[in-house]
């Protein structure tokens, strides 16, 4: 499908086209210009019959693709406005997300609840894609006024989820139900969408029908941040310092009747500790991308050879698997109390036991980052914090 619109763009379109590399889910970043990136998105790739997906494009898991979108997406969004397109939407009030016409319903009536409830590859409802969806939706939420446009269902749509703005623009030639209760905008008339920008941070929305304007409406104004404004380096930093591994596991004596005393201690006990300079460590290390899952922070280093080194931390995050109805409740601090019942120092500990044992090892060292520029787009992640380095 993909394949065949590229061509048909080839043949009968003379400006620039862009696309995710073949078989890989992108995302593949486009500067259009100061003011504006387009993230694109190979949405298919989530839901390909044949999941042979993780033997192409250095990716080891989807897990890591997501973390490669947020990054993209963290890398404008203080800078300029930022647009993420793939074929599927996140949320439809048409035929992909389960809403149908009465007539619909009547005359297709098994292939209508088929859709609505497991639902096909072209669909939201698809158990490949759910992750996929759900995942994008709680990080989108994290940076309002991103807008994420789509062209899954052949109807025209605009509505606003968390802050999120999202536009379905699929009705160019065909079109098909939508629902248009509870939503900004919503017709099956044949148009597109377009976007307008100014320097001034202004977004303006259109729906152009085929003889007049559907809808036009200014969406969002935002502040963005001075690009010649340059970052202060660190010059001098101090060779060592006393710190605590988290102080959020130190609860009163009575809820640690509930919860256990774990390793609580150990969390909250100030220990000496060397600062991580990563402009002088091993000569001089950079940061190639981020790595593991979502509940860990991980960062991949290389120094001036080449070598590849890991820099992760020891703290995990819970909340992220928690379902959206639970964030923001009592349930969020129970879940992630359990990190309590694991030691924050027992990598270095394991390294010395295999090193007894005549097992081969690493030897992870637990190392204070500061507030320090050269960790760039991951700056604030991993400053003034503890972590793991080998």
């Amino acid at each position: 499908m993909i394949k065949g619109v590229k061509k048909k763009l080839e043949n009968n379109y003379s400006g620039p086209i862009y696309m995710p590399d073949a078989a890989c889910p992108g995302p593949k970043e486009v500067l259009l210009n100061e003011n504006l990136a387009i993230i694109l998105l190979d949405t298919h790739w989530w839901v390909h019959k044949q999941d042979r997906r993780f033997n192409k494009c250095g990716i080891e898991n989807s897990e890591e693709v997501l973390i490669l979108i947020e990054d993209a997406i963290r890398r404008h969004y203080q800078k300029r406005n930022v647009i993420i397109a793939g074929h599927h939407s996140l949320k439809s009030y048409g035929n992909s997300d389960g809403y149908f016409s009465i007539k619909q319903i009547i005359l297709e009536a098994p292939y209508t609840i088929f859709r609505k409830t497991l639902g096909s590859r072209k669909d939201n409802h698809h158990p490949d894609f759910k992750s996929f969806r759900n995942s994008m939706l709680s990080i989108l939420e994290k940076y309002p006024d991103v807008i994420y446009i789509s062209a899954g269902d052949s109807n025209l749509q605009y509505f606003v989820l968390n802050n999120v703005h999202h536009i379905i623009s699929g009705s160019m030639t065909e079109s098909e139900f939508v629902q248009s209760k509870n939503i900004e905008f919503a017709t099956k008339n044949n148009g597109f969408a377009q976007l307008q920008f100014d320097t001034n941070g202004n977004c303006e929305l259109i729906f152009e029908g085929r003889d007049n304007k559907l809808f036009q409406k200014s969406i969002y104004n935002r502040k963005f941040v001075d690009k010649n404004i340059e970052t202060n380096l660190v010059t001098k930093l101090p060779d060592s310092i006393k710190v605590r591994a988290s102080s959020k596991y130190d609860i009163p004596k009575r809820r640690q009747f509930w919860l256990g005393k774990n390793y609580r201690d150990v969390w909250n006990t100030p220990i000496k500790v060397p600062v991580f300079d990563i402009s002088r460590r091993k000569g001089g290390l950079h940061v190639i991308k981020r790595g593991g899952g979502r509940q860990t922070l991980s960062l991949r280093l290389a120094d001036q050879d080449g070598k590849q080194y890991v820099l992760r931390s020891l703290d995990k995050n819970l909340e992220i698997y928690l379902p959206n109805e639970l964030k923001n409740t009592e349930v969020v601090d129970f879940s992630q109390d359990i990190i309590s019942t694991s030691n924050p120092y027992a990598a270095v500990v394991v390294a010395k036991l295999a090193e007894y044992a005549g097992v081969y090892h690493t030897n992870p060292e637990i190392v204070y980052v500061p507030h320090d520029p050269n960790f760039s787009l991951y700056q604030e992640d991993v400053a003034r914090k503890l972590l793991i380095f080998d």
